[in-house]
């Protein structure tokens, strides 16, 4: 199983780090969509 890094701002100058585990079938776009 891969990880998939994001990097989502959560504040003005902060920056938050989710580690998504994804499956080997689950495309980068629906990951975008989700976080989003």
């Amino acid at each position: 199983m891969r990880t998939l890094i994001a990097l989502t701002p959560a504040h003005r100058d902060q920056v938050f780090v989710a580690i998504i585990p994804i499956q080997q079938d689950f495309h980068l776009d629906c990951v975008m969509d989700i976080l989003m």
